[in-house]
């Protein structure tokens, strides 16, 4: 598949796939949270989509210390480092994991894009992205729209909602 990109209105991101020989991003990604998010939101991810080879998973338990983290993060990002390009995807922006990362990262910034605040619908979408694209910046740009098209107010939705399903 190709993917030919055009912009909306809105300036997002349009997609659309035509079938042809195509060059796959390398691109490695690192779900990374505080308890069990990183692999609770893998394991969710897995269930709706299956398991990927290009996901690495680091959760930061109770039982952690900054030290013990800092090992499985060195441990995932050498084992990502096949790839030309590391999507490092964190719970918080400015927590533990997050700033982790930003230090880990500091000698070898290029290799690396670094995003706080993720979901499950973000991830998801941000993963199978990741095979569909040819463009590394094209897919760096489509991951922050869909941060800000994640959030939906169910209440504005509401007779959207009944009137579909009702």
């Amino acid at each position: 598949m190709d993917t030919n990109i055009t912009y909306n209105t809105n300036n997002k991101v349009d997609i659309g796939f035509y079938f042809n020989n195509r060059k796959k991003l390398s691109i490695g990604f690192l779900i990374t949270g505080h308890g069990t998010f990183a692999s609770g939101l893998y394991s969710a991810i897995k269930c709706l989509n299956g398991d990927y080879d290009n996901v690495e998973v680091v959760d930061f338990i109770p039982s952690d210390s900054i030290n013990d983290y800092d090992k499985k993060l060195n441990k995932s990002l050498l084992d990502l480092s096949i790839y030309k390009k590391i999507i490092v995807l964190c719970d918080l922006f400015a927590g533990t994991p997050f700033n982790r990362v930003m230090i880990n990262l500091v000698n070898n910034q290029e290799k690396y894009c670094v995003f706080g605040g993720v979901n499950l619908p973000i991830t998801m979408e941000a993963i199978m992205a990741g095979e569909t694209f040819t463009d590394i910046d094209v897919l760096i740009r489509y991951i922050k729209d869909i941060f800000k098209d994640t959030l939906i107010d169910g209440t504005e939705k509401l007779e959207e909602y009944l009137d579909s399903h009702c």
